[in-house]
């Protein structure tokens, strides 16, 4: 009896686990077997055309409806040997899954004792870009996930002149704008989507699913802050303005109480247009025929040196891994590069600023008070290979570093009373921003579908203010950091 006992317990407690288990997502972290390190941008496969892949940390995710179909997973990425799980491998793991390095990684010996050099791979790849890649005609469902940090070193408001105020009055005016503090915490915002390209490139977006996690506080809150400090001074948010800036009229009708009103109006949606720029600006960046892209180390190659640092043979494949370096200060970048024998295609890109070099720098601070500079940038973008033998893109990441510097005269004239004020803003943003591209799915699309796709202006979005990790878990998505897990 007492045995029966223990048998009904713990298959209660199975029971229970189970339905745990289906109930949410699996998380898991893909380790290196030799050292425990983090393996990042691993393919996850769980059937035809469906996966995900890892994070930087590592980690990816099944989700709930995933889990219920128990499926083999295949694990594949490249330089280390591909695996396949079963179900009860994968769902019920408790440690990390590892993965093993290849162990017939080559240096400048090749198998067939037949070498390759670097200037033939690099023409190979250049002259084969036409047949392996094609960004046109295509439905892709892709996961955006927008990350921002700012750092303000301060956002100083001070009243000049007022015609209706008394020094006296002027004086506690500015006492009140001294007050302005503007510390801005992370905010995080995610998109689902179906992303449509036609035959001449042109684009239409369908937001499935938007979330926003922040403290309430972006990058457009400053303004709104500064706004918001004015108006406890003006008083009267009903009254419209005149506001010049220097030599230069931006306004002849401002109404703080329309500010307002759209910003309500729009707290709980999305616009379309500014997550499909975003997008656009990935993929358009991030190709491999435009010279306005980044990749002017495959574009314009004599910008560059490249450098051969290792080979190693796959189940599949040989895989080239090629250096670039910026050279004589032409080019912009440096980076490596991963490429395969069969093709010549791209698998990898990882590539950041060449040293010495930094993005665009607008200095206009002693004749109008302003300068921007793009002071740091990372890339990298993964491809796969379809079934018709093409390659599409499969992640896009991009981190830049900006600093602004704002130091204006600002004029207002209340257009009914003529009332005068004059006032400074002056602030520095150090901001951080990283965007990640996920292309779960890609299908052929043909100008017929594209035409009949309807673009809707706004979509709903969901505001969180600390990290909910069943937000997604019916989805299929790149899993966040620990970071944003972290977020209150």
């Amino acid at each position: 009896m007492h045995t029966l006992s223990r048998t009904i317990v713990k298959t209660l407690a199975l029971l229970i686990f189970t339905v745990q288990l289906h109930a949410q997502s699996k998380t898991i972290q893909l380790v290196e077997a030799e050292n425990g390190l983090p393996i990042p941008f691993a393919t996850i496969e769980y059937g035809e055309n469906t996966g995900t892949i890892s994070n930087e940390e590592g980690y990816f995710s099944i989700s709930e409806k995933q889990l219920r179909l128990k499926n083999d997973i295949q694990i594949s990425s490249l330089g280390y040997d591909a695996i396949t799980l079963t179900y009860e491998e994968y769902a019920f793991a408790k440690a990390p899954i590892t993965l093993s390095p290849s162990v017939n990684t080559l240096s400048t010996v090749y198998l067939n004792n037949k070498r390759i050099s670097i200037d033939t791979i690099m023409t190979r790849m250049y002259h084969n870009r036409v047949k392996n890649y094609s960004y046109n005609n295509r439905k892709q469902r892709v996961f955006s996930r927008k990350s921002g940090k700012t750092q303000s070193k301060g956002l100083e408001i001070k009243f000049k002149k007022d015609t209706k105020l008394s020094r006296k009055e002027l004086a506690e005016a500015n006492k009140r704008l001294a007050e302005t503090n503007i510390n801005i915490n992370a905010n995080y915002s995610e998109i689902l989507a179906d992303y449509y390209t036609n035959d001449s490139a042109k684009t239409k977006l369908d937001i499935i699913k938007a979330t926003e996690l922040s403290d309430g506080k972006n990058q457009e809150d400053v303004s709104d802050e500064a706004m918001a400090k004015i108006n406890s001074v003006l008083g009267d948010s009903t009254k419209t303005y005149k506001v010049k800036t220097g030599w230069f009229k931006i306004e002849d009708s401002l109404s703080l109480k329309e500010i307002v009103k759209t910003h309500d109006s729009l707290a709980d949606k999305i616009q379309t247009k500014f997550s499909k720029q975003d997008i656009d600006y990935l993929v358009h960046s991030n190709n491999f025929f435009s010279e306005f892209s980044n990749f002017d180390f495959i574009t314009t190659q004599n910008r560059y040196d490249y450098f051969l640092e290792e080979v190693w043979d796959t189940e599949d494949d040989r895989i080239y891994k090629v250096r670039f370096e910026s050279k004589k200060r032409k080019g912009k970048y440096k980076g490596t590069m991963l490429i395969n024998d069969s093709d010549f295609a791209v698998l990898k890109v990882d590539y950041t600023y060449a040293d010495g070099k930094r993005g665009r720098n607008f200095n206009f601070k002693w004749l109008l008070g302003f300068k921007y500079t793009e002071t740091g940038y990372q890339g990298t973008l993964t491809t796969r290979k379809t079934g018709d033998g093409t390659y599409v893109t499969s992640y896009i990441k991009e981190e830049q570093q900006r600093e602004i510097y704002v130091n204006r005269p600002i004029k207002l004239v209340e257009n009914t009373t003529k009332h005068k004020m004059k006032f400074n803003v002056k602030t520095t943003q150090v901001l951080n921003e990283k965007i990640e591209l996920f292309f779960i799915s890609d299908t052929p699309l043909t100008d017929i579908d594209y035409i009949a796709i309807s673009e809707k202006q706004y979509a709903p979005i969901e505001k969180l203010t600390e990290y909910n990790d069943t937000t997604w878990k019916n989805y299929e998505i790149l899993e966040p950091l620990n970071e944003m897990k972290q977020y209150n």
